[in-house]
């Protein structure tokens, strides 16, 4: 993290945990979700919060609904207090370190379909804009897609169209083996998760 990562970053776990504790509640509970939004993606996490959407936003099916009106708040005064939404975009130190990997495999391997998983939606949007502006071209399938398959096809068709961004509904029943990498963006909880993403594009029997 650059300086004013670690300090957005750590201002908002500790905010988090002042809140839980003038409650009674149980912080441990109550900062993990919000960690995890700051960990994979921080603008976007902090845009999202500044919108007041709170902690609406995940596709995974391990996290829970539970979003309590004063913590949406909370987090809402936090994204405005803490920090510039342009400065932390242009100080994104984790997408700086994704692209340059991400223009080293293309240039190795023009030809290849690259998947990138994130389990937080306002991160997929985030990266969609961030690619398209380095003329990167995306597409992003989560819970609101309507066709899947014709977006699939799309992605496996299209060759304007390396780079597919998805969310856990992605990670099953999709057969995405004529791509051949996986950017995991953040991590879900559950190892067998990741596993699955793999899974999308190493098949068994595939040549």
């Amino acid at each position: 993290m650059t300086p004013l990562e670690r300090e957005v970053y750590d201002g908002a776990t500790e905010a988090i945990r002042d809140f839980a504790s003038e409650r009674g509640l149980p912080a441990g509970f109550l900062v993990v979700t919000p960690q995890r939004m700051l960990a994979s993606c921080l603008p976007a996490a902090m845009a999202h919060w500044a919108g007041d959407l709170g902690l609406d936003g995940y596709e995974d099916e391990d996290e829970t609904d539970d979003d309590p009106g004063a913590l949406r708040r909370e987090l809402g005064r936090l994204a405005r207090r803490l920090a510039d939404p342009g400065e932390l975009e242009r100080q994104d130190s984790k997408f700086a370190k994704f692209l340059a990997a991400l223009r080293a495999h293309r240039a190795d391997r023009p030809a290849d379909r690259i998947v990138v998983f994130s389990t937080f939606r306002p991160t997929l949007a985030y990266l969609r804009r961030r690619l398209r502006d380095e003329g990167i071209a995306s597409a992003v399938m989560d819970g609101r897609t309507q066709d899947r398959t014709a977006l699939v096809e799309r992605f496996r068709t299209d060759p304007g169209l390396p780079v597919l961004l998805s969310s856990e509904v992605g990670s099953e029943g999709i057969d995405l083996q004529f791509a051949a990498t996986v950017f995991n963006y953040d991590l879900p909880w559950n190892p067998m998760r990741v596993e699955q993403r793999i899974g999308r594009v190493d098949r068994l029997g595939q040549e």
